[in-house]
């Protein structure tokens, strides 16, 4: 899937349901990390940082792409 497909859909299924700060996180999260950074890390082609898993969107866009991605079973996060 194209990772601009990708996106559109996780946001479209999920910006009802977000709170300003967790828009504001998606937000800062795209704006600071181009599709070339982010494709590999959702497709667990490469490691993820650790500190984006303190970034409660990327969190949730694992989930999106792969409830049993490596960087969540890795760091279980639950």
């Amino acid at each position: 899937m194209e990772m601009n497909s990708l996106l559109v859909c996780f946001i479209e299924s999920n910006l009802t349901s977000l709170n300003d700060h967790q828009v504001q996180l998606l937000s800062s999260l795209l704006e600071s990390h181009s599709d070339v950074v982010l494709y590999p890390w959702l497709a667990g082609k490469a490691p993820l940082p650790s500190e984006m898993l303190n970034n409660e969107m990327m969190i949730m866009l694992l989930r999106y792409v792969n409830p049993h991605h490596p960087s969540l079973k890795m760091n279980e996060i639950p």
